[in-house]
């Protein structure tokens, strides 16, 4: 485990992969239902979703460069 631990880039790719679930699992779980209320439309979590996975790929993109 030490090993794990010492690995600087390794950490920092779990921590933000854990980030990144947390906030993925936020979505899934809340924001349609806040959407569906505010809007009053479930076409709006459609556009939710789209625009959840434009932000995720452009700020992991630099992740995975």
């Amino acid at each position: 485990m030490g090993k794990v631990f010492s690995d600087q880039r390794f950490l920092k790719y779990v921590l933000t992969l854990t980030g990144y679930f947390i906030l993925y699992v936020q979505v899934m779980l809340m924001f349609p239902i806040v959407v569906n209320e505010i809007a009053g439309s479930p076409t709006a979590i459609k556009w939710m979703y789209a625009i959840e996975a434009i932000i995720s790929l452009t700020l992991l993109y630099p992740i995975a460069r």
